[in-house]
């Protein structure tokens, strides 16, 4: 365990507050839970300095409007405080940070609970159960889209696989140009990515690449295709990853959201509350409204509601403890699906934006197995060190340089057709392709994780700029065998048995297409989406690409996800077949409705900024066009798709949202007192 997460972890044991109660005495809600929880909250908040009281009729009578059901009690306590950051995930954690730094007094709300390094599960049902939105089973309404969202302090953060790009310019450019936030294209933007990525240790050297990375580096070099180092936020010494990655570092290596920002913010007096959902936004009508917004913010309403029993969402009992957080800003930072929930569950609809332009970057994985002829991968054989790229053909960036970690947006030359790519002066892909010698396995858990990637049919730089990305995953066995189709027993077991020498190439694109978030019947997220007919066909040329690359690798079996007898192909010895037919097949297909597993880890977009009103529900500097002192810092924010792992540009992003809004309150507090 790292000194400096130790460190942190002390700060947050201090700081945390759960609504549950103290850990190991949990409160006893079915016999007086509601004055016990009185008691110990105004003692929590008392000793931390802070002020907790019952509520004046002004505060109920605000309440009360905006509740639909004028049944229920307003709330059993009160926090006074200046700034309430609903979501502690990667932009909530920075504009919790920004914000108490400046001087404020910062509540980060938070539903799910948090799980110490010594605590988290290097098991993947737990993890998935403790950790995940819906325990990992969020999809899209009709299950056509698989979401692993993080639910968890640190969000994200938490559970990511260490991927740390900075915004590519051309998107920077984009979200200036087209949608009028002129600060994404200027030196405000820049110095937040910079302190965001100093903060978060974020490399593109000095670590080794797993296995099956190495199989993907080397697949590609030989196809004259770019592939290079992930930019990562791991402190872990070459050939210590701890492989868990997805379900918190318990190395304490990567720095994720709780032993950063989050324990800066409370060296600062923030507090944390976990297992406190964030029912709504209170607000109230401005006396003098100026311009459009003609409410102002007074403050969040939160319900006790305990994780993980709380996962599906499904009502149940009404909640027994409430509390309402009296403040006059707002950030929402619950995610691009809670966010857009809580700003509806508000009444703020953002000119019928609100929960509109959802971007998943849709993704698909392709997979290849190898016999024992196959040269053993030894994790940490191949190092970031040296060059940052490998060397690669002539759709290559035009200089290397371009992809170092202080330029993470490549330009690329025209790229050649996809068959050119694999089939370099004409030639066939042939089902015999000579493996390495030598005997050995893949071994998808071991080593680096996600320490590798190729924008090779990505498009940057390029007038449409939509593409997909391509990496390695992160893969345990229970994934594994959630993802890998299934036509028969024996055809499953005999996929499973060979686990420790199948290799997994990852596309995740860049969406055109949008999908929408609305409520459900209790109030919770609902999710519509589906890959529109451009970007299925760019993820199926990635896919041919990732299949080609397995077969110069030497693979004797390869395939696709979707839910056929035809979706493998066997490339040696018995039953082998034609593979020239075999992708001829798969392009045909392609990504169909259903059929093919599409699966997201990142959500974009729902509740985007603007420099029209008519277009966006928050404006420039993240404030909601309606609302005074309603904030957005998440990536709900984004105007359109990153194409890259959002994690640096969320953090940027609140980071710039929160200076401005500090800087903003300090003036309005000097200027009363003049």
């Amino acid at each position: 365990m790292s000194n400096d997460y130790l460190r942190a972890e002390g700060v947050l044991e201090g700081s945390v507050v759960s609504l549950a109660g103290p850990a190991g005495d949990p409160l006893d809600w079915d016999g007086g839970g509601t004055f016990q929880a009185t008691m110990y909250l105004s003692e929590e908040m008392l000793r931390r300095g802070w002020k907790a009281r019952g509520a004046f009729d002004e505060e109920k009578a605000w309440i009360m409007a905006a509740e639909k059901d004028k049944s229920r009690r307003p709330c059993h306590l009160v926090v006074d405080c200046d700034v309430v950051v609903a979501g502690s995930g990667a932009g909530g954690s920075v504009a919790a940070s920004v914000l108490a730094e400046a001087g404020m007094r910062v509540a980060v709300i938070e539903k799910s609970s948090w799980q110490p390094a010594r605590t988290l599960p290097r098991e993947e049902a737990h993890g998935f159960r403790t950790m995940y939105e819906r325990s990992g089973f969020l999809t899209t309404d009709d299950g056509g889209v698989g979401i692993l969202a993080g639910a968890t302090l640190g969000g994200g953060t938490t559970i990511n696989w260490g991927a740390s790009w900075r915004t590519p310019e051309h998107i920077r450019k984009e979200w200036s140009e087209t949608y009028g936030c002129a600060d994404f294209a200027n030196d405000v933007f820049d110095t937040a990515v910079e302190q965001v990525c100093e903060r978060m240790g974020v490399r593109d050297s000095g670590f080794s690449f797993g296995p099956a990375d190495q199989v993907f580096m080397d697949a590609l070099e030989r196809m004259g295709c770019q592939a290079g180092p992930m930019p990562r936020n791991c402190q872990a010494p070459a050939g210590e990853c701890s492989q868990f990655c997805a379900f918190g570092c318990p190395s304490g290596h990567k720095r994720d959201a709780p032993s950063t920002w989050l324990a800066d913010a409370c060296r600062h007096r923030a507090v944390c509350f976990t297992e406190a959902f964030a029912v709504r936004i209170v607000t109230r009508p401005r006396v003098s409204p100026s311009g459009q917004r003609a409410r102002e913010v007074v403050g969040l309403l939160v319900e006790h509601r305990p994780w993980p029993a709380a996962v599906a969402g499904s009502g149940g009992p009404e909640p027994a403890f409430r509390i309402f957080f009296r403040c006059d800003k707002v950030f929402a930072a619950n995610g691009a699906i809670g966010t857009p929930a809580l700003l509806l569950r508000s009444g703020v609809e953002g000119n019928g934006h609100v929960g509109k332009h959802l971007k998943l970057h849709p993704a698909q994985v392709v997979w290849g197995q190898f016999g024992d002829d196959f040269r053993s991968y030894r994790a940490g054989s191949r190092s970031s060190d040296g060059d940052n790229v490998v060397k690669s053909g002539m759709d290559a960036p035009v200089s290397a340089g371009l992809l170092s970690v202080k330029d993470m947006s490549p330009r690329y030359a025209t790229l050649r057709d996809i068959e050119d790519l694999a089939c370099p002066n004409g030639q066939s892909v042939r089902s015999n392709s000579a493996a390495p010698e030598g005997a050995g396995r893949v071994g998808m858990w071991s080593g680096t994780m996600f320490s590798a990637f190729s924008v090779e049919v990505a498009q940057w730089g390029r007038e449409d700029n939509h593409g997909p990305m391509m990496a390695v995953p992160v893969g345990h066995p229970g994934i594994i065998a959630a993802l890998l189709p299934w036509t028969s027993p024996a055809q499953h077991r005999l996929a499973m048995s060979r686990l420790d020498r199948t290799a997994l190439f990852l596309v995740y694109q860049r969406d055109r297409g949008e999908g929408s978030v609305t409520l459900d019947d209790n109030g919770q997220p609902s999710v519509q989406y589906w890959p529109c007919l451009e970007d299925r066909r760019d993820m199926t040329r990635a896919m041919i690409l990732g299949l080609k690359s397995l077969v110069a690798s030497g693979a004797e079996r390869i395939g696709t996800l979707t839910q056929s007898n035809e979706s493998e192909c066997v490339l040696r010895g018995d039953g082998a077949r034609d593979v020239n037919q075999y992708l001829a097949n798969v392009a045909r297909f392609g990504v169909q409705y259903l059929r093919t597993p599409v699966l997201s880890a990142h959500q974009m977009g729902s509740a985007r900024m603007g420099g029209d009103p008519a277009q966006s529900v928050f404006d420039p500097n993240g404030e909601s066009w309606e609302v005074k002192g309603l904030f957005v810092s998440d990536t709900s924010a984004f105007p359109s798709a990153t194409g890259a792992n959002p994690m640096v540009t969320a953090m940027a992003l609140a980071h710039m949202v929160a200076t401005k809004a500090a800087k903003e309150s300090s003036l309005q507090k000097f200027t009363k007192n003049c």
